[in-house]
């Protein structure tokens, strides 16, 4: 269940949706009124200030964007631990390769907008390389490390290294060769590993 929640909003850009008969618990609703405000003060620094550096507003708005399977989370278990955290850190280090592919594509069109998307020194092969490839780098151990941990099927532990690692690749390739398609091939295996990782992850613990 919180998996469906917190990629309803962020891998499938789904609205969120109340299932009828499902018993919820009174916590998510709290964090659902702060992930709103931070991402209405996120989109508020980002609108009125189009010279702001556009890696200070990725940094800033992947903390809210993450929120969602928190409260996922605690809305089917009723607390925060460790494995909430775990799935915090996954969908918080994913969005920024993903991120940067979606800039990278349509950097002309929010220019035109007057959006600041990228800036100058955002394109440089430097940049481009510490937010695509070191969030994808460190998300292998993240999703790997927990199912390795719990001696789960050993096909899980493969499925997220192999779903992980392939990740890291295009991001990879889209820091080395920046353009349009690279950018929308990492787009594309975005959308595809993010629910495929969260399926293993949480296959592992049953």
């Amino acid at each position: 269940m919180f998996v469906i929640f917190g990629l309803g909003k962020n891998s499938l850009g789904a609205s969120r949706m109340a299932i009828p008969g499902c018993r919820t618990d009174p916590k998510p609703n709290r964090r659902r009124r702060l992930d709103g405000i931070l991402q209405l003060e996120h989109c508020g620094s980002a609108k009125s200030g189009r010279h702001c550096a556009a890696e200070g507003r990725t940094r800033a708005g992947a903390f809210p964007g993450a929120m969602p399977v928190l409260i996922g989370y605690v809305g089917a278990k009723g607390k925060l631990d460790a494995q909430a955290w775990e799935l915090y850190a996954i969908l918080f280090l994913w969005q920024f390769p993903q991120f940067m592919a979606i800039a990278w594509m349509y950097r002309a069109d929010y220019a035109r907008a007057g959006y600041q998307v990228l800036t100058a020194r955002s394109e440089k092969a430097w940049f481009m390389r510490w937010q695509n490839v070191l969030p994808a780098f460190i998300l292998v151990p993240i999703t790997v490390a927990p199912t390795v941990l719990r001696r789960a099927n050993p096909v899980f532990a493969a499925g997220t290294f192999l779903l992980s690692l392939g990740f890291l690749c295009f991001a990879a390739r889209l820091a080395l060769i920046r353009t349009n398609q690279s950018a929308r091939h990492l787009l594309d295996v975005s959308v595809i590993c993010l629910p495929l990782v969260f399926a293993l992850e949480a296959l592992a613990r049953v």
